[in-house]
């Protein structure tokens, strides 16, 4: 993989590692080494991040039990990317995870206190949470390293970017404040209930719509803030 990246002049800059969650009993060990697995991929790919989720929501049960349960192993997982030269990230808000909106995300990231844990940001997710994907990014943005670019509308988080509600220029404006600098990741969903050819034309219509709608969102940004 990494000769065929090299021969397309690409480079690899995060992982996002699924695996099971963290915070159920029979997933754990698997979701351990599967993030531990994309730890040393990534590192030896050349890449910067893997992301992976905070665990499960499950409703009915303590939430913050659950975090103590996740807290250990994620601070573990968070230590051994340090020592291979990966930041490690925890995707938040997202929907149906425990870091589902601001506030559970903040109090998340503060229980695990490690120094090599970090935020990718998904704006789309802040819009199913009903909340402000502007103010939300604003308030975690210290503690953000990745984003990926995904648009959102009322309860769906999987909208094409340019196409949903969320401000992109004021999205971008505020990471750039804040020193951003880093990558911003097109994430697209393929509709596989079609077939292949007809969703795949559909795909990268959508990825090129995608790239050329935060091209402009970018300029806006830059000549702004260079006026």
């Amino acid at each position: 993989m990494k000769d065929e990246l090299d021969e397309r002049g690409l480079q690899l800059v995060a992982l996002n590692a699924g695996g099971g969650y963290l915070n159920l009993a029979w997933e754990r060990d698997e979701s351990v080494a599967y993030t531990a697995r994309s730890i040393e991929i990534c590192r030896d790919l050349g890449g910067r991040v893997v992301t992976i989720q905070s665990g499960k929501l499950l409703r009915g049960t303590d939430w913050k039990a659950n975090v103590e349960y996740v807290v250990p192993a994620v601070r573990e997982l968070a230590a051994q990317a340090a020592d291979a030269g990966v930041e490690l990230h925890i995707e938040g808000p997202h929907l149906e995870m425990l870091t589902y909106d601001l506030a559970t995300t903040a109090e998340f990231m503060a229980m695990v206190d490690h120094p090599n844990a970090f935020v990718t940001m998904d704006p789309s997710h802040i819009v199913v949470a009903d909340e402000d994907p502007v103010a939300v990014t604003r308030a975690l943005a210290p503690r953000i390293r990745h984003v990926h670019i995904r648009d959102g509308a009322g309860s769906s988080p999987v909208v094409v970017p340019g196409l949903g509600e969320i401000d992109f220029p004021g999205f971008v404006r505020v990471l750039r404040e804040h020193g951003y600098a880093g990558p911003m990741m097109i994430e697209l969903c393929q509709d596989t209930s079609e077939d292949y050819e007809t969703s795949n034309a559909r795909y990268l219509a959508d990825t090129r719509f995608s790239l050329e709608f935060m091209q402009k969102v970018l300029a806006r940004v830059d000549a702004t803030a260079a006026a």
